[in-house]
Parts: structure tokens; sequence; C-alpha cells
């Protein structure tokens, strides 16, 4: 059991990152002076961080709670025309005011955000896409570097209450308790160091 091939993984594709996504925010919308209840018509655009220039944008309509959406989906050499309807649920704030946010058009939850994944041109939330964010992938990257700065940082609090240490009177109550902070950061060390 867990020789040589044994595993699974070379067969695991990884999930779609968020970042990989076009989004479409409500609250960015709400900024820009959305009003939900009255008609009219605007342009959302996604601009490239580097060059500036558009590369995606959207029209959108509202009416009365309801936001239309048209856009142009291409794949390859085939472009396909699509209108999605997105209704808007208000939710009243606490200390007064109103919270608006899009209902998902496939699975009808209450969402912030919604997204056009590269390999799905519908406006749906993260759950539908099966989308997850970069940062849970590579979350344990980094687990050893941490480790090493944990150590380094345990080793000048060491350096540093020593000092102290050599500094106070000989038994004051200021050395017992700074004897306990050193008995407890030298056995964090060791533990560090029967870890590695």
């Amino acid at each position: 059991m867990g020789g040589f091939g044994s595993t699974r993984w070379a067969q695991h594709v990884k999930k779609t990152p968020v970042e990989s996504c076009l989004r479409l925010g409500i609250n960015d919308m709400m900024r820009g002076g959305l009003d939900p209840y009255r008609s009219e018509t605007a342009f959302v655009r996604w601009e490239s961080m580097w060059t500036g220039r558009e590369h995606a944008s959207i029209a959108m309509e509202s009416q009365g709670g309801m936001l239309w959406f048209r856009y142009t989906v291409r794949d390859g050499g085939y472009a396909q025309n699509l209108r999605c309807g997105i209704s808007l649920v208000s939710t009243t704030c606490h200390f007064g005011g109103v919270r608006w946010w899009f209902r998902c058009p496939r699975c009808t939850r209450r969402v912030g955000n919604l997204y056009i994944a590269p390999y799905n041109g519908h406006l749906q939330c993260r759950t539908c896409h099966d989308l997850v964010y970069a940062s849970a992938q590579t979350a344990h990257s980094d687990d050893r570097g941490h480790v090493i700065r944990r150590a380094f940082a345990l080793m000048e609090k060491h350096a540093k209450l020593t000092r102290k240490l050599e500094r106070c009177k000989r038994w004051s109550k200021r050395k017992r308790r700074l004897y306990g902070k050193y008995v407890e950061v030298f056995n964090e060390i060791r533990l560090i160091g029967s870890n590695e």
C-alpha cells in the first residue's frame, strides 16, 4: 500500500479560480449610480490591468427590479449572442438603509457577485460555476518557510529574554516572570527542532 504510482493525483484537475473569470458585483454597480427601480440602459466594461484596453463589455437594462444583460460569447470562430435576466433582491440593514443582491439565475441563491467563466459564457454564482479562490489552491505551498520564520522569531525572542534576565536582580518577581517566558520559548524552540 502506498507504493509507486498508487495515487490518482495524475488525473486530478484543478478547479477554475475566480480570478480567471469576469466578475459582476452588485456593490460596484450601486456605487456607480444604478437605481433598480428606474428604467435605464448602461454598459459594464472590463479593462485589462496592464494595457488599459477593454476586453469585455455587457449591455445592461434595468426595469422594475430586474436587470437584463445582453452580451456576446466567442468560442473560437463561433459567436453566440446571449440575453440573461437577473432579478434583484433587497434586504434591510440593521442601522437603516437597503442592501441589494443578485438572485442567481441557475440556483436562485442570493449573491453579491455573478461570474462569467472562460469555459461557460453564462452569468452564474461561484457555486454554480464550481469556482474556487486561487489562494485556496496554494494555501499550503509555503509551510516550510513559515516554520523557518517562526524559528528565527523565537530565537530572537530567546536572545532578548536572555539579555533581560542577565540585567535583573537575583530573586525579583520580574526575574521569575521573565524566566517563565524564557522556559516557554526554549521549549517551543525544542519542539520545532524535534519536528524537523
